[in-house]
């Protein structure tokens, strides 16, 4: 499938993230035996990713708190809401759908009615 058979969203997000799987190929052609050796070998890649992901946490954690409840949310949250509303437009009828509205309608009432003074 060539990318003039997608849809016009996913072409452009392709575009957004041409320059960064460029970054990745470069950094995996320069990697050398230890890339290859990451990419082959799936325990050490899950095991390196962990060791990886728990260092900076606790690093992070303890050299600046506050930033990271900062900028948690915001890297973390927003990409979150907006898969989450990517795939209720992309997929064709769901916002139009009637049991839809009718799920969502129930917890947003609940939320003006707790949040009202």
């Amino acid at each position: 499938m060539s990318t003039a058979d997608l849809p016009a969203l996913d072409r452009a997000v392709l575009s957004l993230l041409r320059p960064a799987d460029r970054l990745r190929a470069g950094l995996l052609r320069r990697s050398g035996a230890i890339g290859r050796r990451l990419i082959a070998d799936r325990q050490l890649r899950v095991n390196t990713l962990a060791l990886l992901g728990i260092t900076t946490s606790l690093v992070l954690t303890a050299g600046a708190p506050l930033w990271l409840l900062v900028v948690g949310p915001l890297a973390l949250g927003v990409p979150h809401l907006l898969a989450d509303v990517r795939y209720l437009v992309v997929r064709p009828g769901l916002h139009r759908s009637r049991a839809w509205w009718l799920l969502a309608a129930a917890p947003l009432a609940l939320m003006f009615v707790e949040s009202a003074p």
